[in-house]
C-alpha cells in the first residue's frame, strides 16, 4: 500500500510541477499550424525538476524525464488525431528531440523537447540519415531501451550556425511517426 501512495504522489508531482508549470496541458499548441515547426521542451527551468531531489536518484534522471515525455507524446498523438481532420493529421508530425547534449556530460541527463510541425516535406532529411548510427546517443539509446521503448530510432543532425558553431540535434522517432516521414 505504501508504494502505491508514493507512485500516486509520484504521479501528482509530475502533473504539478512539470505538465501544468510549463503549461503542457494545452495540448492546442502542440498540433497549431506553425510556419515550419516548433520545438518545445519538456522542462524550461531545472529548478522545476526540485521536486525530484530525495525521491529518485540522480542516475535516473534520464529515464524519469524520457518516461514523462514518452507520456506526453502520446497523448499529444491522440489529441492530434481526434482535433485534426484527416488530411491535416496525415501532415502533423511530432517526435522528441534533444539539443543540448552538453547537458548529459555536466547534468547526467537531456531535456527532452516535442518536435511538432504539420509540413512533413521539411522532414525529408530525417528520411535520409542512418538512424542509430550517431554518436552521442549511447546515454539516450540506453535510457530508452531501459524504459522498453527500443523501437524508437535516434538520428542525429549537425547544422551550421556563425555564431554557435556546430548545433547537434538527436531526433528520437517512434515507429508510427517513422513510417510517415516522406
Amino acid at each position: 500500500m505504501a508504494e502505491r501512495a508514493w507512485m500516486e504522489r509520484m504521479i501528482t508531482e509530475i502533473y504539478k510541477n512539470i505538465f501544468r508549470k510549463e503549461g503542457l496541458v494545452n495540448f492546442d499548441m502542440f498540433i497549431r499550424d506553425y510556419d515550419t515547426f516548433e520545438e518545445i521542451p519538456l522542462i524550461s527551468r531545472y529548478r522545476h525538476l526540485a521536486f525530484l531531489n530525495g525521491k529518485i536518484e540522480k542516475k535516473d534522471t534520464q529515464f524519469f524525464l524520457l518516461n514523462a515525455a514518452v507520456f506526453l507524446l502520446n497523448n499529444i498523438d491522440l489529441y492530434a488525431k481526434h482535433r485534426l481532420s484527416p488530411s491535416e493529421y496525415r501532415e502533423f508530425f511530432v517526435c522528441l528531440t534533444f539539443s543540448d547534449l552538453d547537458e548529459i556530460d555536466t547534468l547526467g541527463y537531456a531535456i527532452p523537447n516535442f518536435f511538432v510541425t504539420r509540413k512533413m516535406e521539411l522532414l525529408k532529411f530525417l528520411r535520409i540519415t542512418d538512424p542509430d548510427s550517431a554518436k552521442d546517443t549511447d546515454t539516450l539509446r540506453s535510457a530508452f531501451d531501459r524504459c522498453g521503448l527500443s523501437t524508437f530510432t535516434l538520428t542525429r543532425t549537425v547544422s551550421q550556425d556563425q555564431l554557435c558553431g556546430d548545433l547537434v540535434r538527436i531526433y528520437a522517432i517512434d515507429r508510427a511517426n517513422r513510417l510517415r516521414l516522406p
